[in-house]
């Protein structure tokens, strides 16, 4: 019987954001992947397995469980990028006196 050196224990609030990411149809295909990876280590699927079944190799899976236990949440799903959305401005700061014709 397999007996892991690293028993993943999602909280029940992980568990459930994973769980809407996966099964969400608008959600990036990678991002789904690494919550489904976590999702199986959770239930105790042996890494190899994972990789097989995912076709990734087990670094790959391996990667995701170390940032999953370093950062959370956070550092399994990516944070939007660019920048943040401007708010529309008032009035302009300045008018022309005249206008040529």
């Amino acid at each position: 019987m397999f007996s892991p050196m690293l028993c993943v224990m999602l909280p029940p609030t992980d568990r459930a954001q994973f769980t809407t990411i996966v099964s969400n149809g608008r959600t990036p295909q990678k991002v789904a992947v690494r919550a489904r990876i976590l999702l199986m280590l959770a239930d105790r699927v042996r890494p190899s397995h994972i990789a097989a079944r995912l076709a990734l190799s087990r670094n790959h899976v391996h990667y995701w469980l170390r940032r999953y236990v370093a950062q959370g949440v956070s550092g399994v799903v990516p944070m939007p990028r660019g920048r943040a959305a401007r708010s529309a401005s008032p009035l302009p700061r300045w008018r022309p006196l005249c206008t040529r014709r």
